[in-house]
């Protein structure tokens, strides 16, 4: 992994803030805002009857099936609103359900993803920190999706954006482009 030597050595997967805050700026830190502008959940409860107007969700396929995304998703590629109203500084928005699945629920291929986090300025060299609304649905939908494809430098957020606000770390309105990176897809073994 790409991360510091200060880093604590029972870092697995989370971030803390705190550490995010030590490290926000560094070169090879992106911080990715996941947080939707609909719901997201995970569908662990089974199945139920769908309607037209369902909302976005996540739905686990079991242990090793991965996700697949249902209910209906907005077309826009815009920051959701919650991004807009305020996220950590120098952070990208990231619309997990609608650039890593297809229009039929599916993950994407690797060649879509890797253009999807390119376009992000995530590249290869990389530590990838998920932001998500507290509930970790979407963080870990997109954490399982660029580990599937070889990038296993990604951690979500401890607690997400509330835990950050609420700690009083800085919160920044200004939309940041970071510069288009060169992220490899490796096939899923």
């Amino acid at each position: 992994m790409n991360l510091p030597r200060t880093a604590p050595a029972e870092l697995r997967g989370v971030a803390s803030a705190r550490w995010l805050a030590d490290n926000l700026g560094a070169p090879w830190l992106r911080v990715l805002d996941v947080r939707a502008g609909t719901p997201v959940r995970d569908e662990r409860s089974g199945p139920r009857l769908r309607t037209d107007d369902d909302p976005p969700r996540f739905v686990e396929l079991g242990p090793r099936g991965g996700w697949l995304r249902a209910g209906r998703w907005p077309k826009a590629s815009q920051p959701s609103a919650a991004f807009l109203r305020g996220h950590i500084p120098g952070s990208a928005s990231l619309d997990v359900g609608g650039r890593l699945f297809d229009a039929s629920g599916a993950l994407v291929c690797g060649a879509e993803l890797a253009m999807a986090m390119s376009e992000a300025g995530v590249g290869d060299e990389h530590t990838v920190v998920l932001v998500d609304e507290g509930c970790p649905a979407a963080a870990l939908v997109a954490s399982w999706a660029l580990r599937r494809y070889g990038h296993a430098d990604t951690l979500i957020l401890t607690g997400g954006f509330p835990r950050w606000a609420a700690e009083g770390r800085p919160i920044s309105r200004t939309a940041t482009k970071l510069p288009f990176a060169s992220f490899t897809a490796r096939t899923p073994s």
